[in-house]
């Protein structure tokens, strides 16, 4: 996977794919079906790893297909939508309680995922993404 995250290039490391075997997926179960996809980058070793991982649902398996999109967030896993989450590891020591330089999403807008290309016999597929979003903000009692 590659993707520009806050603004630096995100490659996920090779060096995983013997230990990360299915880096996406599509799994099946009671009348929905999801869409799995991950990116672990290690380039700054394991203490700096980063993380970008997308869940898509959808409700037809049948419209599981090349040229299907996602644009809306995932509410709950009962229905079609997109979630995804983008995390830095946290190894600074100083300001340990400074939560403005916290860089993990928790609140995801402009969603979007597309399917490109699609392994069905072994459950894998190759897509498009993007979405933003911003940490949460935690404000101290005074």
């Amino acid at each position: 996977m590659t993707a520009t995250a806050n603004g630096e290039e995100f490659q996920s490391s090779e060096s995983l794919e013997q230990f990360i075997t299915t880096p996406s997926s599509i799994t099946k179960n009671d009348g929905i079906y999801m869409v799995y996809i991950s990116g672990f980058d290690i380039s700054l070793g394991f203490e700096n790893t980063k993380a970008v991982i997308i869940w898509a649902v959808g409700e037809d398996f049948s419209s599981l297909k090349i040229g299907k999109t996602w644009d809306s967030p995932l509410v709950d896993f009962l229905h079609e939508g997109v979630i995804a989450n983008y995390y830095e590891a946290d190894v600074t020591d100083d300001d340990e309680n400074d939560e403005d330089d916290n860089p993990n999403l928790e609140e995801v807008d402009n969603i979007y995922l597309k399917i490109t290309a699609i392994d069905f016999e072994n459950q894998k597929f190759s897509g498009e993404f993007s979405f933003a979003g911003k940490p949460k903000t935690v404000h101290p009692l005074m």
